[in-house]
This record gives C-alpha cells, sequence and structure tokens, in this order.
C-alpha cells in the first residue's frame, strides 16, 4: 500500500526591499560581459531561524543585511502532512528563497548564519548552500549566541 504525499504548503509574508530595474539591469549586463573579470555582485548576509511545530512544519524568519544596514525581512510558514520527515523540504525551501533572493536582487550571500538546532534538524542544508549557492554557512552554538562585548557569559 503506499501513501501519497501532499506537498508542503507556505505562507510567504514577503520581502518589503525592491532594487530598481535599472540598477538590477545594470549589474546584470555587466556580470555577464565580464565573467571573471566583471564586477562582483553586491555583498550581503543572512540568518535564518525556524521554529519548529510538532509534526506538522515551521515558521521560518530570514534577515538579511550588508556589512551595515537591515536590508529586508521575511518570516514564512511551513506546513506539510508528511508527520515529521520535512527536513530535507525545508531544505529545499531554504535553498530555494536564497536563490530567489539573489537573482531577482542582482545581490550574493556570502553567508548564513543559523542555529544548530536547524543545521542539526536539516543536515544537508549546509552543504547545499556551499555547494549549489557558494554561500558559507555559519551554524551558532548556543555558547556563541551568548557573546557579549567580546567576552563569554554563560548562565
Amino acid at each position: 500500500m503506499s501513501t501519497m504525499s501532499v506537498p508542503p504548503t507556505t505562507r510567504d509574508t514577503g520581502t518589503e526591499r525592491r532594487t530598481s530595474l535599472y540598477e538590477l539591469r545594470q549589474v546584470k549586463t555587466e556580470v555577464a560581459e565580464n565573467d571573471w573579470t566583471g564586477p562582483p555582485l553586491n555583498v550581503i548576509y543572512a540568518g535564518v531561524a525556524a521554529r519548529f511545530h510538532l509534526l506538522t512544519g515551521a515558521t521560518i524568519a530570514v534577515a538579511v543585511r550588508d556589512s551595515t544596514y537591515l536590508l529586508d525581512y521575511a518570516q514564512f510558514t511551513f506546513s506539510t502532512s508528511s508527520q515529521g520527515r520535512y527536513q530535507a523540504e525545508i531544505a529545499q525551501f531554504i535553498v530555494e528563497k536564497m536563490r530567489e533572493y539573489q537573482e531577482a536582487h542582482g545581490e550574493k550571500f556570502i553567508g548564513l548564519a543559523m542555529p544548530t538546532d536547524l543545521a542539526e534538524r536539516c543536515p544537508d542544508l549546509c552543504a547545499r548552500l556551499w555547494s549549489e549557492l557558494d554561500i558559507i554557512p555559519i551554524v551558532l552554538r548556543k555558547s556563541e549566541e551568548k557573546l557579549s562585548w567580546g567576552m563569554f557569559e554563560e548562565q
């Protein structure tokens, strides 16, 4: 007896930041003309957090920033009926969202920070970010999340 898998559903609060069409065309044209020697895409960083719901999916938050400012934020509700076997689907979803954002804004993520819990629940996420998108995955352990002013604070 086989069971059909219902595709996951997502609710997207969307990103707010818009790149001008002129700027996007200019960057993509320069990169396409000078593949190896052209100017790099704008460099940005991202952070991903996830709150996992018992057997039903997760809420995923993504923050995008450059070296100075927070540029964008989006929150997604990821629902599935696959009874706890949705980690690969969440990894796929995050990789797709990062790819879409890069292409839509003509920018390149250098690194993506995530908590240990997300990296452990989606074990192929780090490898996929690195191999498919050339994004350096940065996994933050609990002890690193408590760093303040360069000193370790333990509670």
